[in-house]
C-alpha cells in the first residue's frame, strides 16, 4: 500500500499543484516564484517589480521609506507578487487612506528585455485609478 501511495499519489499532487500554480499565474496574476515555483526561472524575481503611487500632481514609489508612511511599503512589496484587480484596490484602499487623498493612481511595473534590440526597458502591467471606496 505504501508503495502504490509513493508510485502514483506523490506525482499526482506534484501535477496537481503544477496546475493551480500555472492557474494563478494566468488568471490572477501571481508572480511564477511564488505557488510552487516552478516558473521561478522564466522570470525575473517579483521584487523587481516597481509599485507607483500618484495623484494628479505627481508620481513617486510607493516603497520610498523617505516620504511613505510605514504601513505602505511593507504592502507595496507584498503587492508586487500578486498585482491583481482586488489586490492593488486594496492597497490603493490603504494608501489613500494613510497620505489622506480622495483619489490615487497606483501603477505595478516590470522590467523586461527585449532580446532582438539588445534592450532592458519596463512595461507597465496593471493601472488602477481610485477614487474613494469601491
Amino acid at each position: 500500500m505504501k508503495g502504490i501511495a509513493v508510485k502514483y499519489a506523490l506525482p499526482l499532487l506534484i501535477i496537481i499543484v503544477a496546475i493551480y500554480q500555472f492557474y494563478m499565474v494566468y488568471r490572477h496574476n501571481l508572480t511564477r516564484w511564488k505557488g510552487g515555483g516552478f516558473g521561478m526561472y522564466s522570470e525575473m524575481h517579483p521584487l523587481t517589480r516597481e509599485v507607483w503611487i500618484g495623484n494628479k500632481d505627481s508620481i513617486w514609489r510607493a516603497t520610498n521609506p523617505k516620504i511613505t508612511p510605514k504601513e505602505v511599503p511593507k504592502k507595496a512589496n507584498w503587492l508586487r507578487y500578486a498585482p491583481n484587480q482586488k489586490n492593488i484596490l486594496t492597497f490603493a484602499a490603504l494608501a489613500a487612506e494613510k497620505y489622506k487623498l480622495d483619489s490615487l493612481v497606483v501603477q505595478v511595473w516590470e522590467p523586461y528585455l527585449d532580446p532582438d534590440k539588445n534592450l532592458l526597458g519596463t512595461k507597465l502591467i496593471r493601472e488602477v485609478h481610485y477614487a474613494g471606496k469601491p
